[in-house]
């Protein structure tokens, strides 16, 4: 009894302090409740810092993403690429500056709202102990075996779910222990995809990937034809034939902007397979830009 009951008030004090952590829905707030999201990006002189750091993360960034517009953000570590992704899916409010979704300022919108309106790949993939199945279907609700089969094939996860006896209910341990990192990041890409959002933000989605795997990736979202607008984060140049304009970002500041061809030739880069055509949009250093 003693033994229960020391559980029984360990576990009562980590409850309890579960539900004193403060909250994104404060009694305070009235969000404005917009529905489905067109897609449309906005910044608008932003900045933000880390919390505990005096460095800016970014620093004045302006720039616009139309509805159905596939952009890539490309620059060093540490130039503020996947501090973008963060603000926009309103998991930091910026410390000046406007972001707006579809021109209304996210400080308006409810994050649960924003978020169910993108399908986020983050740098490290998360799990939860589940199936696979589980994983992928993961906050989407809606989401029916057709869009998960969809998903599934689209993201390469069917390729070693068919080798599984057990399929999509298969096991999977917490944080994804067992499986390899490109198969993590293939079941979080299609969890993405499974909601079919009007938003996608991926951030080095294909890190963890062998070049094989990337192309097929890379050649079945070609073949999709997805109408929604793309953020692609990252520094591999394979992944830019999925976008048709690239941001170039430096020390928390965009520097550059322009089409996908303007930035493999002032970079000295080759140009990667499959490439989509030549958006037309000149290459334009920062005065340019914004």
């Amino acid at each position: 009894l003693l033994s229960r009951l020391n559980q029984i008030v360990a576990g009562y004090r980590s409850l309890n302090e579960l539900m004193n952590q403060p909250v994104e829905h404060s009694h305070d707030n009235d969000y404005i409740s917009r529905g489905r999201y067109q897609g449309r990006i906005e910044f608008k002189n932003v900045s933000f810092s880390y919390p505990g750091q005096t460095a800016k993360a970014l620093d004045k960034v302006s720039f616009v993403i139309n509805p159905g517009e596939k952009v890539a953000i490309v620059g060093r570590v540490g130039s503020g690429k996947t501090t973008v992704g963060k603000l926009i899916a309103k998991l930091f409010t910026p410390d000046s500056g406007v972001i707006l979704i579809d021109d209304v300022d996210i400080a308006q919108l409810d994050p649960a709202e924003i978020r169910e309106n993108i399908g986020m790949v983050s740098q490290e993939p998360w799990m939860i102990a589940g199936t696979i199945e589980q994983n992928i279907l993961l906050g989407s609700v809606d989401a029916n075996t057709e869009d998960l089969l969809w998903a599934s094939k689209v993201s390469g996860v069917t390729e070693f779910v068919d080798s599984s006896s057990k399929g999509f209910k298969t096991s999977v341990a917490e944080r994804g222990e067992g499986l390899s990192g490109g198969q993590k990041q293939s079941i979080t890409i299609a969890r993405a995809l499974v909601k079919k959002p009007p938003l996608f933000i991926l951030d080095e989605p294909t890190s963890a990937m062998d070049s094989g795997t990337e192309k097929k990736l890379i050649d079945a979202l070609k073949k999709t034809d997805i109408k929604s607008t793309f953020l692609v984060i990252t520094h591999r140049t394979a992944l830019l034939s999925l976008v048709d304009k690239v941001i170039v970002f430096e020390k928390g500041a965009i520097v550059a902007s322009g089409s996908v061809d303007g930035f493999l030739q002032a970079s000295g880069l080759k140009r990667p397979m499959s490439i989509g055509k030549d958006s037309g949009v000149p290459f334009r250093t920062e005065e340019a830009t914004t």
